[in-house]
């Protein structure tokens, strides 16, 4: 079975199962924290990929990191992956989770990267720009790439708004290749 598969089974049984309980919002919280804490600890990602590292030291790295920072049902969700032989997965069941309740809940990811950081009036015009183009509640995150000269770009799930000068350039330079000019 492949990961998305596996990743999709645990993170909707889980959803369905705090859902019917009413503690989706909270639960939620934590698996944004949890999903936070895995992209920025490469160390924690490769405790919990090691077979070689028992299942209950996993547990209680597990239970000390987040015991006292996520609720009961979140830190027992984390021992149920430990103790099926999952915790390798972990990480994309907690991301698969976060997609899977944003897609709930109306909440389209965006990714806006400019060629200079982005003025705050201006995120706040890409902020309507993309939930008028999604018609969701739109979570934009903001960077910058000086490879793009000038201008922008906008990732919005598969959806990519190139309106840089580096990607006017390629454009024309394509055109004038292919008029031989």
């Amino acid at each position: 079975m492949s990961n998305f598969n596996i990743s999709t089974r645990y993170a909707r049984a889980f959803i369905e199962l705090i859902e019917s309980q009413n503690k989706l919002n909270d639960i939620a919280d934590d698996m944004v924290l949890l999903n936070n804490t895995f992209e920025s600890s490469r160390e924690l990602r490769n405790v919990l990929s090691n077979p070689v590292i028992k299942n209950d030291d996993k547990v209680a790295i597990l239970t000390q990191l987040f015991e006292s920072k996520v609720s009961v049902d979140t830190v027992n969700f984390l021992k149920f992956i430990v103790d099926k032989n999952r915790e390798d997965k972990l990480v994309d069941i907690v991301s698969r989770f976060n997609e899977m309740h944003d897609e709930r809940a109306g909440i389209v990811n965006a990714e806006v990267v400019g060629a200079f950081e982005i003025a705050e009036d201006l995120k706040d015009y890409f902020q309507k720009a993309v939930e008028n183009f999604s018609l969701k509640i739109a979570r934009v995150k903001y960077s910058s790439d000086k490879d793009l000269i000038g201008g922008f770009r906008i990732r919005i799930g598969d959806t990519i708004v190139d309106a840089s000068v580096k990607n006017q350039l390629e454009l024309l330079k394509t055109r004038f290749l292919e008029e031989n000019i």
